[in-house]
């Protein structure tokens, strides 16, 4: 099994090694390798309660990003090292044209954990965890999906009933008011007489007329 150089498993082995981090930050900062006294790691991830609770992060002072996915146009040494962490297979690593200790130590290091059996069971763990969180991100999205899905369906559902049944009232309270004023004009009652006790318009009295049919 080939443990890629990237990955945090392996990353984490390979700056534990003086000379593979010295080299790295030398190319990172553009210093000579010589100039760097010392280097100290910190752990900047906070301790994660469950797996649920977000990852806490101290602050730090300087971010340096490294591209690997960037066209190389250019054969310096940072270039050097983002082919080194794109390395996918052990023929990747037969493939590296390079006379950077730095990198010759970190190829030495990768080949080293590729034939350690504990490697390999850690590199391993750390793939099921990543597969595991992505899972259940997958998953939390789904339920977060059906349930917003769900919510508006409901809603939905609620609001039509309720504009259905506002409707029909409206509805049903002008076809009840049609047919007494009707049965009114019917009984031959007066204009001024039904606009009294209806409590309708002339314009309403007059629609009502057009739209019965009288005995």
């Amino acid at each position: 099994m080939f443990i890629p150089p990237k990955s945090d498993v392996c990353i984490k082995e390979l700056f534990r090694n003086e000379t593979v981090l010295r080299y790295f930050v030398s190319a990172v900062l553009a210093v000579p390798p010589e100039s760097i006294c010392t280097i100290r790691m910190k752990n900047t991830f906070l301790w994660r309660s469950h797996r649920k609770q977000k990852q806490g992060i101290l602050d730090v002072l300087e971010i340096h990003i490294l591209e690997l996915h960037k066209k190389l146009e250019e054969d310096g040494e940072m270039e050097e090292w983002i082919r080194f962490f794109r390395a996918e297979s052990e023929e990747d690593l037969n493939m590296q044209e390079t006379k950077n200790p730095g990198i010759l130590e970190a190829i030495r290091e990768v080949r080293t954990m590729s034939l350690s059996r504990r490697m390999r069971l850690r590199y391993e763990a750390h793939m099921k965890q990543v597969r595991d969180e992505r899972a259940w991100k997958t998953y939390e999205r789904e339920e977060a999906r059906k349930e917003g899905f769900a919510e508006g369906r409901t809603e939905g559902l609620a609001e039509g009933r309720t504009e259905g049944l506002a409707e029909g009232r409206a509805e049903g309270r002008t076809e009840t008011f049609s047919r007494i004023i009707g049965h009114m004009i019917g009984q031959q009652v007066s204009d001024q007489e039904i606009i009294r006790l209806s409590g309708c318009s002339e314009e309403e009295l007059e629609e009502v007329k057009k739209n019965i049919k009288l005995p």
